[in-house]
């Protein structure tokens, strides 16, 4: 809808005048006409100063009208920057006041959900792991086999669970309402709020029952999904736009893809009937209609939104992705929700949007959203994971959802004495949201059950629920009167449509959405504005280009006009129909990099498809005209052929049209495919085929070719130059140009061109049909939920709660020394520490020498961005200043917090600190004990928690923690202590139970772990390094309040264990800040608000900020969100209070604190060291290890290893099938024969590399973030990674080239020798391992997947142009015949060649017709000798070390991630 939500921030400076005029009375001119007739019969000085101050108020109240209606901004900044004060009206109080008096009715939506029960298919254990065997049906046979011989077990498809996620769920949503939605993760929060908001499908895996209405029609009824507004949990953007620019395109697209409630009458209304009380001087006409328009307008919304999300400051930054710098992580999820917020739907689900928010910024975030609720009607559910009491107390609902079972839906005051009537009450210290959460876990129950239960408290087990959860809930709707009791007649009431038939149209039809030109035009604008952005990817292709238009061009150069050169411009045709196919294929990445966009987009409905489709094909087009043009002009003039206007416009259009035809198939395919690795293996098949059916390599009639290629070729040889006679032969007679064309079996008419022009034009329309449906039919990514194997005979209620059960009391008796009594919390284990009560984390205790880390007066620097409004640097001309003399000592046992609004520098200085700046410029001291950081070091006794979460997808919990162990804990470990210590500190983080899952990818898309066990594996993989000092990045991000609250255990424990922690955070509970010994605060910009000790409790802190003259804490209140209130630590609206950062800059703090800082920087003993040298394990270690990853790692991508045996088998049959008993020549045959099985070797060689190399490429991609991070702490050498990345492809290709070679070899009937046979098998093995190799190397030395596919695609297409198929080798140019001999292909050919031809004395008859022998031929025509099969080969092996130097050299050197 398009309601305008954001309108309500428009009247922030509009409620101040209905306080005035009420408070004065009458209008504002009447009041001043009362105040002129006083002063011309005169009154007291008394009265005159009133009536002054009055007119004094009535020019402030107009001019401030004036001022808001200025501009957008001006009017969006108004409510954040004046809200009422005590005891006046709020905006939205007045707003709706204003509405109610008017009569003015707002769409509105009710939801009711009855009976609403959701479960699927869920894999147990390790069975939903995809491996090779499963995706060839390998599991199937073998599972056969063992019923066979009886050995008993199941089928071979992976053994599956029945999961219940939702248990008949029912309530009622309703609007007006601001409704949180509460539960551990797990809970089947994302999954109701998925089926409300229509983002969850039936299939034959996921079932979904029960009746969901909306104002009391069923979704059948309308279209859902344009009526809802879901935010994900998960972040995805297009990480080139800015965040306005974002912001703007969804707006746009919302507003066309739903009811258009313009709501400018009802703004009038008001707006006339405020002016009417405070009179038109103040508010004329002609200011109200201005102000209607900008109320109303799009910019209104945007710039509210920036502003109400603190994102006014990075407005105008790109959003990034893991390669390019960008917003933080937690202003991505600020934009996330700002996405939806902009579009003004009346239904708002919003999930988790917390994660990353300060606590502050949380609580502007959803004041507004109830104002907004209020106000405008919404019905909103909020998804929080950790909320504080404050927030919780905004709320006008509350859901409380855990296993599946609705445990109270009703009023937030009413949750509490429910759950007492259940034998829980909340203990004094714990904020309620906590509570809540406790109620739902065993181990939870068990610190908050009160008397009550203490009978079930003695004869539970300690892994069994006090209260089932079924129990609960059925208490709750249960019960006559109450909350439940209420929330039944309110089902009832409003199930019907009748109680919603006098409200506005609120749900979307079909009608109601804007014609589709007006979003393919948006969407257009959209991918121009990416593509010019793309810098590096625009320059990209037109280096491309013209470098390939020069080396075709100089490569045929000025080709003589005469009968025997005819195979030279055959040559040049082919090859730039060839090059254009190759210059469009990297347009697969650029479609996947795009997509998990645009399938978000279309989730919500925000454009058509088709729309998106018909806007890339459209970026497209001048692409490929400026690519197509330049190519034209560098090859038509350079190779010298016909030289007319109309032969060159010709040869550009058919170029051009080819280009767009390659370009859309390659779009289509890679809409379609679900993985970039398929597109790659079947693009290059298909590719393939196109070549060999073009009419070049296999030249008869019978083949159909390419219509590119004969329009290229006729257009040439109709031109007047060729209408010379052929004086001899079999053709003679003939027109020499006829004699050619009909040599190729091409026709001789003029028409024939134009035909092909016309083939090329029908074909681009109809692949576009194709990529718009291509898009429309993308599946949407589907996720395989999994099950421990522990959890799969477990009962529903036990399975739900167990796996926190015996984590969550270890880590409390890690923490604390004791049992965990009732109300226990982080904050006894910093009492207990004090007392030397600590305990261990982990069963092994692992030496180190622990480190004082201070660091002073650091700084940091990045280049100014064009779009940068940021002042420069006066130290750094050019630079902007992101950290400012940031200072603070951490001692061992200290676990700091490090506090700020998101975009305050937090991951910067720990990224400063950790080293892991890739960029910039540093400024400052690191000391280690005093001494100076030493980076070697520094990596081997330092971990770091990166609040991105990136793991290798392919592995398990429990083998990414054994990989993490064994290489960075010391080489005197034995492998069962590490094993030991792995599964312990699995455990500690509650991920025992998903030991045995895949990690997944991540994005929710694949059968991975969730968002919040990512974060525990995370935390997990640097724990089990052991490390001296820990810096933790979020690392309660994305968790539940009780998981929270272990997790920061477990980091207690790890301190007390005299280690170093550093973490930045968000959104502490008080129980988790309570943990805590320091705090680092800033302020956004990078500047030091606060470093100091809290002190027991936090009152070292309070009462520093209390004596700034701040407002008091209130009992009861969280000390980290009243710290972050007062001193303006929120990102969300501004701060008018003390400067935090002037007062402790000439704080006595600060004094103490340099004193502190300066004796820390004296060295105190040894500098530290690592034993070991830089590495922690041995060479020897870290290859097998790398190497043990990488082969489990292809083993679990079938779509890469398993694709490219497919397509190897397919590849054979085609080329068997069309070359069939080809492979020897027949005496007296002609050398036409000799030539195709020439074609053959050459095909058969470059194009299966060439699909290896396209496949590897994408696979090595996504592990190069894994790298980089596994780089920056020093687990491994490049050299060892490089390594192992090649050993894993050998007995994969070894397979993949036994499975093509011998159905090739047999069915074209080469000659049948095992010497020959096993020479030809070795030199395939070679020249697949170098394709595959060369594009991991092409990986390595690009910033991105689409540039290294570009440079791969481009120098694969050079090699294929030089190997002497095209044009032999005597036939080239001098300039260009070198290249002949550093070309890889080149060799291949030869050797196999040698081995199968040069040798041969088969008289054939020459193209001339003189009779000559096979080898003779071949030196003739290739320059092939019979004895140079062998070196060829050398020369091929030293091609791969060759190519594994320049990768392990580009993985040393070259760090493409922008940090």
């Amino acid at each position: 809808m398009a309601s305008s939500s954001a309108g309500l921030g428009a009247l922030a400076p509009f409620s101040g005048n209905g306080a005035f005029a009420r408070a004065h009375g009458g209008s504002q001119e009447s009041r001043l006409g009362a105040a002129a007739e006083l002063q011309l019969h005169g009154q007291s000085e008394e009265a005159r100063a009133a009536r002054d101050e009055e007119r004094r108020e009535a020019e402030e109240l107009a001019a401030a009208w004036r001022g808001a209606a200025r501009s957008a901004s001006e009017l969006a900044t108004a409510l954040l920057e004046a809200p009422a004060g005590e005891g006046e009206e709020s905006v939205p109080d007045w707003l709706q006041r204003r509405f109610q008096e008017l009569g003015i009715k707002l769409p509105s939506i009710t939801v009711t959900y009855q009976g609403l029960s959701v479960e699927t298919d869920a894999a147990v254990g390790a069975a939903g792991i995809p491996t090779v065997a499963r995706w060839l049906g390998a599991g199937a046979v073998r599972a056969a086999g063992r019923r066979v011989l009886g050995g008993g077990g199941g089928g071979g498809a992976p053994r599956t669970r029945c999961l219940t996620i939702l248990r008949g769920a029912q309530g009622v949503l309703r609007p007006g309402r601001l409704t949180l939605l509460l539960g551990p993760p797990g809970a089947g929060k994302s999954t109701l709020l998925q089926t409300l908001g229509g983002q969850l499908k039936p299939s034959k895996r996921l079932r979904i029952e029960g009746d969901v209405r909306y104002n009391g029609q069923p979704a059948s009824q309308f279209d859902l999904q344009r009526t809802a507004a879901y935010v994900d949990q998960y972040d995805v953007h297009l990480p080139l736009l800015t965040v306005r620019e974002t912001l703007e395109f969804a707006r746009s697209a919302l507003w066309l893809a739903g009811c258009k409630h313009d709501l400018s009458d009802a703004y009038a209304a008001v707006l006339a009937k405020e002016g009417a009380e405070v009179g038109v001087s103040v508010l004329p006409k002609e200011l109200q209609d201005d102000l209607v328009k900008l109320m109303s307008s799009p910019e209104l919304e945007v710039e509210f939104t920036l502003r109400l999300l603190g994102l006014e400051g990075c407005a105008d930054t790109v959003v990034g992705d893991a390669m390019i710098r960008g917003i933080s992580g937690g202003q991505k999820r600020r934009l996330t929700c700002g996405e939806l917020l902009v579009g003004g739907r009346e239904l708002l689900l919003l999930d988790e949007i917390s994660t990353g928010l300060d606590s502050a910024t949380t609580l502007t975030v959803v004041r507004y959203l109830g104002e907004l609720a209020r106000t405008m009607r919404c019905t909103t559910v909020v998804s929080l994971l950790q909320p504080s009491g404050d927030v919780l107390a905004l709320f006008d609902e509350l859901l409380l959802l855990a296993g599946g079972h609705v445990l109270f839906h009703g009023p937030v005051d009413a949750a509490l004495p429910f759950f007492a009537s259940q034998g829980f009450d909340c203990p004094p210290r714990m904020e309620a949201p906590a509570f809540l959460q406790y109620v739902t876990s065993a181990s939870g129950q068990r610190q908050v059950a009160n008397a009550a239960l203490a009978p079930r408290l003695a004869g539970a087990r300690s892994t069994q629920l006090l209260v089932q959860l079924a129990e609960i809930e059925a208490a709750y709707w249960g019960a006559a009167e109450g909350a439940g009791a209420e929330m039944r007649a309110a089902i009832q009431a409003a199930a019907a449509p009748e109680a919603h038939a006098d409200l506005p149209k609120a749900l979307v039809q079909e009608s109601d959405v804007a014609p589709w030109w007006s979003f393919f035009a948006l969407c257009t604008r959209r991918q121009f504005k990416l593509l010019l952005r793309d810098q590096e990817l625009l320059q990209g292709r037109l280096f491309q280009v013209v470098l390939a238009g020069f080396v075709v061009g100089t490569l045929f150069v000025q080709i003589p006009v005469e009968l025997a050169s005819s195979s030279k411009f055959l040559g040049a045709m082919f090859t730039s129909v060839a090059m254009l196919a190759f210059i469009s294929m990297p347009l697969t990445g650029t479609v996947f990099a795009h997509k998990p966009a645009f399938i978000k987009h279309r989730a919500l409905r925000f454009y058509p498809p088709s729309a998106f489709g018909g806007a890339f094909l459209a970026q497209e087009l001048p692409m490929m005209l400026v690519c197509s043009a330049l190519f034209s002009i560098l090859v038509y003039f350079t190779a010298g052929l016909a030289t007319t206007a109309g032969g060159f416009f010709m040869f550009w259009a058919q170029l051009l049209g080819s280009g767009l035809v390659f370009g859309a198939m390659f779009i289509a395919l890679a809409a379609i495919l679900p993985t970039l690795q398929v597109t790659g293996g079947l693009a290059g098949g298909v590719l393939l085929v196109l070549i060999l059916l073009s009419g070049f390599c296999i030249m008869r009639p019978s083949i159909p070719g390419c219509w590119a290629l004969r329009g290229v070729t006729m257009n040439e040889f109709l031109d007047g130059r060729w209408d010379f006679v052929v004086s001899e032969g079999v053709q003679g007679g003939m027109r020499a140009g006829d004699a050619v064309l009909e040599s190729v079996g091409m026709f001789s008419a003029y028409r024939w061109v134009w035909g092909g022009l016309a083939f090329l034009a029908g074909a681009y329309l109809l692949l576009g049909a194709l990529v718009c449906a291509a898009f429309a039919a993308t599946p949407h990514p589907s996720k395989v939920a999994t099950v421990g194997e522990e959890e799969e005979g477990a009962p529903a209620e036990e399975a739900t709660s167990k796996d926190v059960v015996a984590v969550a009391a270890a880590a409390e008796a890690g923490a604390t020394g004791k049992g965990g009594a009732a109300g226990s919390d982080c904050s006894d284990a910093k009492a207990d520490r004090d007392a030397g009560e600590g305990a261990q984390t982990a069963a092994l205790d692992i030496p180190f020498a622990p480190i004082t880390l201070a660091f002073k007066d650091i700084s940091y620097f990045v280049p100014k961005p064009s779009w940068s409004k940021a002042p420069e640097s006066e130290r750094h001309a050019g630079n902007i200043q992101l950290l400012h003399n940031v200072s603070g000592v951490v001692r061992p046992g200290q676990l700091a917090c490090l506090m700020g609004a998101s975009g305050a520098g937090k991951t910067t200085l720990l990224d400063v600190l950790a080293g892991r700046k890739t960029q910039g410029t540093i400024e400052g001291e690191v000391r280690l004990n005093g001494h100076l950081k030493e980076e070697g070091v520094w990596r081997r006794v330092s971990a770091y928690v990166e609040q991105t979460d990136i793991h290798t997808e392919t592995a398990t919990v429990r083998e990414a923690l054994l990989f993490s162990a064994r290489l960075r804990l010391p080489a005197s470990v034995p492998d069962a202590d590490v094993a030991s210590y792995v599964d312990s500190v699995l455990e500690l983080v509650e991920l025992q139970p998903q030991r045995h899952s895949l990690v997944g990818a991540g994005g929710g898309d694949d059968a991975g772990l969730s968002l919040e066990q990512r974060k525990r594996l995370s935390i997990a993989v640097e724990l089990v390094a052991s490390p001296a000092v820990l810096f933790m990045d979020e690392p309660t991000s994305g968790l539940d309040g009780h998981a929270a609250a272990v997790v920061m255990r477990v980091a207690r424990s790890v301190a007390n264990l005299q280690r170093t922690i550093i973490c930045t955070i968000h959104q502490p509970s008080a129980e988790i800040f309570y943990a805590f010994d320091v705090l680092v605060l800033l302020q956004t910009g990078g500047r030091m608000m606060y470093f100091g000790e809290l002190g027991h409790e936090a009152r070292d802190l309070i009462a520093y900020f209390s004596s700034a003259g701040v407002r008091n804490i209130e009992p009861g209140e969280n000390p980290a969100s009243w710290m972050l209130d007062v001193a303006g630590g929120s990102a969300a609206g501004g701060h008018k209070g003390p400067d935090f950062v002037a007062l402790y800059a000439s704080s006595d703090l600060l004094t103490a604190n340099q004193q502190t800082l300066a004796a820390a920087c004296e060295p105190s003993g040894p500098a530290p060291a690592a034993a070991g040298g830089t590495y922690a394990a041995s060479a020897a270690v870290q290859l097998r290890q790398l190497l043990g990853r990488q082969a489990t790692r292809l083993w679990r991508l079938p779509s890469y290893s398993a694709l490219r045996l497919a397509v190897a088998v397919a590849f054979a049959l085609v080329l068997g099938t069309l070359y069939w008993n080809k492979g020897q020549i027949r005496p007296g045959t002609s050398a036409t024969d000799a030539m195709g099985v020439m074609s053959l070797l050459f095909v058969a060689l470059s194009n299966l590399g060439a699909i290896n190399m396209q496949s590897v490429l994408v696979v090595a991609n996504s592990e190069r973030t894994v790298l980089y991070r596994e780089q920056a702490a020093g687990m491994y050498s490049p050299l060892m990674y490089v390594s192992a990345a090649a050993l894993v492809e050998l007995p994969w290709v070894a397979l993949q080239v036994c499975l093509f070679l011998p159905i090739t070899y047999f069915m074209a009937g080469f000659r049948p020798e095992a010497g020959a046979f096993f020479f030809m098998l070795m030199v395939f093995y070679l020249a697949m391992l170098i394709y595959t190799f060369f594009g991991q190397m092409c990986l390595y030395l690009s910033p991105n997947i689409m540039a290294a596919q570009a440079m791969s695609a481009t120098l694969a297409g050079f090699f294929d142009v030089f190997n002497g198929f095209f044009i032999a080798k005597n036939l080239m140019g001098w300039w260009w015949r070198w290249f002949w001999y550093i070309n890889p292909a080149s060799w291949m050919a030869y050797a196999a060649a040698a081995n199968q031809l040069a040798g041969e004395a088969t008289p054939i008859i020459s193209a001339t017709g003189e009779p000559t022998t096979v080898s003779a031929f071949l030196a003739d025509s290739y320059g092939y000798q019979a004895g140079m099969a062998w070196p060829a080969v050398a020369i091929l092996l030293g091609f791969i070390v060759l190519f594994r130097a320049v990768s392990a050299w580009a993985v040393t050197s070259l760090n493409w991630s922008s940090r």
